[in-house]
């Protein structure tokens, strides 16, 4: 064998393993039937220390894709967390929730929508990864309205393990009723958006209504409010039987500490862990809200430290 030979094969070897090392997995698009249409999303599965685990990600509200963004926002916040478990032998499935990125969905509009057919999705995807090879447990990950929709997923499947991202623990309507009363000094104004939102919680649509109140509660998503607003995330939670992780930020605009602390006292089996400097998308950007903000549509400030090795430790253990 020439010496020359011997190194080009070294160099070639070395570069195999540099490769492997740059595309830690193996990412399949996918499209999956839903009714009505097809949810669009990947699978990732680790190429190197795989453990057997799959976690489905779900996605926070609107119109939020597989990666974490929104139209105009792109911050591929659940892109970069889903490459960084599978750099830990964890795999994932991620997907475009309904009306985002390419999910494709047949005579179904804004007034169809009912927050179950999210719950539906998930259990989709959780029914795909389980049938990929060498996953052989499930779990769940869900985000902000996602840690709600991973919730009664994970309960339906009987997932091992979940985890919640800056999730919401008080019942939306009183989450939107306290934002208002903070977006809206005035109470004049206030109070008819206020009443709205105590009628679509007593399960009736509202109609005689104007101004603000109409501004923000139109007539097609009122039906969707009021499935949502069945819900109560520590409620719902005290029902499932697996571990459970809560994970918030301290800089975190849109979910408060009190959230965090009434999932962990539904649940007082939970870890709970903070996140120093974490802001809602998973981020640790610089001091002031103006930096805050233009951490929604930074994909290349990366994640929050500690975040991936919270998360992974905690899918990883054996309980």
């Amino acid at each position: 064998m020439s010496a020359s030979w011997a190194h080009s094969g070294i160099r070639a070897v070395l570069a195999a393993a540099l490769l492997v090392l740059a595309t830690p997995a193996l990412a399949v698009d996918t499209l999956l039937p839903i009714k009505p249409g097809q949810s669009a999303g990947t699978v990732l599965i680790p190429k190197l220390g795989f453990t057997g685990l799959g976690v489905v990600m779900v996605a926070g509200s609107g119109p939020t894709d597989r990666n974490g963004n929104q139209p105009r926002l792109t911050n591929n916040g659940l892109k970069m967390l889903a490459e960084a478990l599978a750099r830990r032998g964890i795999a994932s499935a991620r997907y475009d929730k309904r009306f985002s990125g390419k999910t494709r969905l047949r005579a179904y509009g804004e007034k169809d929508i009912r927050f179950d057919h999210f719950v539906d999705d998930a259990i989709a995807w959780a029914t795909h990864l389980k049938k990929q090879p060498g996953v052989r447990r499930i779990a769940f990950i869900g985000h902000s309205q996602g840690g709600l929709i991973a919730t009664l997923a994970a309960m339906r499947v009987k997932a091992g393990r979940l985890v919640l991202l800056a999730a919401p623990g008080f019942n939306i309507a009183d989450t939107l009723k306290r934002q208002f009363t903070r977006a809206i000094p005035d109470k004049t104004m206030r109070e008819p958006v206020i009443a709205v939102i105590d009628q679509l919680r007593r399960g009736q649509l509202a109609s005689n209504y104007g101004g603000l109140a109409r501004q923000f509660f139109r007539p097609s998503i009122q039906s969707f409010l009021i499935s949502w607003m069945s819900h109560d995330p520590a409620e719902r939670l005290k029902a499932f039987g697996g571990g459970v992780l809560i994970v918030q930020g301290t800089r975190d605009l849109q979910v408060t500490p009190d959230e965090g602390a009434r999932l962990k006292k539904a649940k007082p089996a939970a870890t709970l862990v903070t996140i120093k400097g974490m802001n809602h998308v998973l981020k640790a950007p610089g001091p002031g809200r103006a930096a805050n903000a233009a951490a929604y549509n930074d994909p290349n400030l990366p994640l929050a430290a500690g975040l991936v090795d919270a998360i992974a430790k905690f899918l990883s253990a054996k309980h």
